[in-house]
């Protein structure tokens, strides 16, 4: 299943653009019941829910620091 997700911020009026998240069929299921789960507790809509998973979890990634440190010992 493909999820579509604009990565503009609202009111930007530039050029824009899309992620687009391609998961597994099994790990498609957990992520629904999760979002059904939370969904039927919260009393909305499961694809609002699903949304939200997919916004927290691209943000918490592009928040992430993935630099390296140069771990080879200076020459003396």
């Amino acid at each position: 299943m493909n999820f579509y997700y604009n990565c503009s911020p609202p009111g930007y009026a530039g050029e824009r653009e899309i992620l687009t998240v391609e998961l597994p069929s099994y790990m498609m299921e957990d992520i629904l019941e999760y979002a059904r789960n939370v969904a039927y507790q919260k009393d909305t809509h499961t694809s609002k829910v699903l949304k939200d998973i997919v916004n927290e979890t691209i943000s918490t990634i592009s928040h992430k620091n993935y630099v390296r440190k140069n771990r080879k010992t200076k020459k003396r």
